[in-house]
């Protein structure tokens, strides 16, 4: 009887044994399925990020406590966004975008309350998470020399957002930032000189101060350094006088110019180019008879960063003569002109000359005002 009773107690033991290893082992898939398919799935879905703004204000000596009101503005009017009691100075929110006004009432050490502030209007601008998907350099030796355009492209890239460059523990920001009105990319414009042999990290950075960088796919070789750019250019260039014996053009028809001029600029100082021009001018009257003139000029120019504008400065001197030499004489020149690249190497350039002759003791002078076009390499 009682092996009997040990065998069946024993058969038991042995069957619940069984089962709890059986559930143990179900347990065991279970949580392992489970915790799986949590992280399969985007971590965004279970974080939420949330910004804090705080909200100060100047305390009152006679202050035991404060009460902050907000207000939220909306289609029918404000609505209230939170109401605080505190003792400190300020008081901590998470807001979203939007048109808020707020007032701080002071409550005294009765508890009763001050009149407190009037209402201040402030904004809650959205920040945005910038994106970067990639990026697409061009080196662009021939439009404006010297650039280095790079094109990106990404998501909520705001407007006034910052943009750079990253290598080598240094940081390479563009001369020129022109931003899609869509936010879903740039074109960036750096000074190529510049820039280090390296592999890049591009930064963007929204006004929220929040960022994202990514690793560019180029290497930036800087091209050997030129000085030197000499240029070439036609223009038409009448002869107008102003006083003294050269009053004579005024009654001939001397808007029959043209000149050529040649030069070459210097462009390794930091703030101003200096340079050497040749020109060579022929005007003709009524009778086409010439009016030669040949100049040598001093040239200062001063360019825009992204170096497609310029401003120049001449000051020299020449010697003209009128028909077969029955009229010559040496003169001083001096003159001023704008300078735009519009294609290339190929640029518009206008300006005005003013000239001063001494004949027979006899001062002279003419304006020649004119506009051309050149090719500068």
């Amino acid at each position: 009887m009682w092996i009997f009773l040990l065998r069946k107690c024993r058969q038991a033991s042995l069957g619940y044994s069984m089962a709890s290893k059986r559930f143990m082992v179900f347990f065991l898939l279970l949580c392992f399925f489970v915790l799986f398919s949590l992280h399969g799935q985007d971590a965004g879905y279970f974080m939420e990020t949330r910004f804090v703004q705080r909200l100060t204000w100047s305390g009152d000596d006679y202050a035991m406590r404060y009460e902050v009101i907000i207000e939220k503005e909306t289609d029918t009017g404000y609505t209230i966004a939170a109401q605080e009691y505190t003792s400190a100075f300020f008081i901590e929110l998470s807001l979203s975008p939007g048109k808020y006004r707020y007032r701080v009432i002071p409550y005294d050490f009765l508890g009763s309350p001050g009149s407190g502030t009037q209402w201040i209007e402030f904004d809650v601008l959205p920040a945005l998470v910038p994106e970067l998907y990639g990026s697409v350099p061009e080196f662009d030796y021939s439009f404006i020399p010297g650039r280095f355009i790079l094109t990106i492209t990404g998501k909520n890239l705001e407007n006034n957002a910052v943009f750079y460059l990253s290598a080598g523990g240094m940081e390479f920001h563009p001369i020129e930032t022109n931003v899609y009105h869509d936010g879903s990319g740039a074109v960036l414009v750096f000074d190529r000189p510049h820039l280090i042999p390296e592999n890049y990290i591009i930064f963007a950075r929204n006004p929220s101060s929040l960022e994202a960088n990514i690793a560019g796919s180029f290497y930036i070789i800087p091209p050997p350094v030129n000085y030197f750019k000499l240029y070439l250019s036609a223009s038409w260039l009448p002869l107008l006088g102003t006083y003294g014996d050269m009053n004579w053009l005024s009654e001939q028809n001397s808007f029959l110019g043209v000149m050529a001029r040649f030069g070459f600029v210097f462009t390794g100082l930091k703030l101003i180019d200096l340079g050497l021009e040749t020109g060579v001018s022929g005007l003709y009257n009524n009778n086409l008879s010439p009016f030669i003139s040949a100049d040598l000029n001093l040239l200062t120019q001063i360019q825009t960063p992204a170096r497609n504008m310029a401003i120049r400065f001449r000051l020299g001197a020449g010697y003209g003569f009128y028909g077969s030499m029955e009229w010559q004489s040496f003169h001083v020149n001096v003159g001023a002109s704008f300078l735009w690249f519009v294609w290339k190497q190929l640029y518009i350039e206008t300006g005005f000359d003013s000239i001063y002759w001494s004949i027979d003791e006899d001062n002279s002078g003419a304006l020649r005002p004119w506009i051309g076009v050149g090719w500068s390499i």
